[in-house]
């Protein structure tokens, strides 16, 4: 989920970044420790999902036809899913100057990121002979329908505030350095 700061902060950072480098990589340092407050939530719930994997025997039928070279390992594993989210930089820019910047929360493992937005609005394959339905069907029973994705979506809500209090303390704390 995207923690994203209002246009006056993004021009706040575009000064930052011509005038006073170092004051600029303390706010990004304090603003991604503030994502982590999501981050930090989003693994807490990693850990709240039952022993069994939520995706179980789902993914190992890549490894046993064979397909091990150049192939993503789509094996759902707690360790690697809470591995796997991360606080990364959100910038959109036009022509050359930062319009928004903000920091979100992603997941980078293949599987966890598929228990994310499985059993959503995927079109069912005909080419799975009903697979795809059962695999929805199982997700869905387990998990419930929503909302996706199903851990970023609730950890942001959670930490959020905590966020929001430590981004405005490293803005305060970069705007005291440069006279403002």
């Amino acid at each position: 989920m995207q923690l994203e700061m209002d246009s006056d902060i993004a021009a706040f950072i575009n000064r930052l970044e011509k005038f006073d480098k170092e004051t600029s990589k303390e706010l990004k340092k304090g603003m991604k420790q503030g994502a982590g407050y999501v981050v930090k939530e989003a693994k807490r719930r990693i850990d709240g999902i039952s022993p069994t994997p939520p995706l179980s025997n789902w993914g190992y039928s890549w490894v046993e036809q064979d397909r091990t070279e150049n192939v993503r390992n789509l094996r759902f594993d707690k360790a690697r899913a809470k591995k796997g989210v991360k606080a990364a930089a959100y910038r959109a820019r036009k022509r050359g100057a930062t319009v928004a910047f903000g920091y979100q929360a992603v997941q980078k493992d293949p599987a966890a990121s598929i228990f994310e937005k499985a059993g959503g609005r995927n079109v069912v394959s005909t080419d799975t002979r009903g697979g795809s339905r059962m695999f929805n069907r199982n997700i869905m029973r387990r998990f419930g329908s929503g909302p996706y994705p199903r851990i970023l979506y609730p950890s942001y809500y959670v930490g959020i505030k905590d966020a929001r209090r430590e981004i405005e303390a490293a803005l305060q704390k970069a705007r005291k350095a440069v006279g403002l």
